[in-house]
């Protein structure tokens, strides 16, 4: 079957013959030319598309740390070391969610000055209660005994008598005392 685009009514020379056909031949090259470009951009995008997730699942995985789950939460808008709270109760920086704070969470016993050995201590307070034992004594003495004697964690002095004490240090409450001197040794804490 032959289809004539050209009515038989115009006549054409053989030249002009061969240039009409050539170009319906390069049209039709043309157009299934540019259905295999359409086709092979598509293609590329899936393949772009999916070496795109690739890559950023890569660089998560890659850049992701692994995240310290301790938590320093604020206690009626105080931290345990009794110092107000801003946000949280970090040493540091903390994420958004007052965890993983740089440094750990502030402690009970941060404020406090460290003593020989390690001990906490605090001038002007008193820990009321609690006594396994009391002596007289200097007050430079005092938590060096409290550590070598069996239960004690913790000790007051006030007036030239050191206070021999032992409980949970989460449960002390400590008061003000002019003049004495509290202290703790939270290596001891029975908890």
């Amino acid at each position: 079957m032959r289809i004539h685009l050209i009515p038989p009514s115009i006549q054409l020379g053989s030249s002009e013959r061969k240039k009409i056909v050539l170009v319906i031949f390069s049209s039709r090259k043309v157009i299934a030319s540019s259905q295999q470009i359409r086709f092979d951009r598509h293609k590329m995008c899936k393949k772009s598309l999916t070496c795109i997730l690739v890559l950023f699942a890569a660089l998560l995985v890659i850049h992701l740390e692994p995240v310290d789950a301790v938590c320093c939460p604020t206690i009626e808008g105080r931290c345990e070391d009794g110092t107000a709270a801003d946000h949280n109760c970090g040493r540091g920086a903390c994420n958004i969610f007052g965890c993983n704070c740089d440094n750990g969470c502030r402690e009970k016993w941060d404020t406090w000055q460290t003593g020989y050995g390690g001990t906490k201590w605090l001038l002007n307070c008193d820990f009321p209660g609690n006594d396994i034992g009391n002596q007289e004594l200097g007050v430079e003495q005092c938590g060096n005994v409290c550590n070598l004697k069996e239960g004690c964690n913790h000790f007051s002095h006030h007036l030239g008598k050191c206070w021999y004490k032992s409980a949970q240090l989460s449960s002390l409450v400590k008061k003000f005392a002019q003049g004495g001197l509290c202290g703790v040794l939270p290596w001891k804490d029975p908890k």
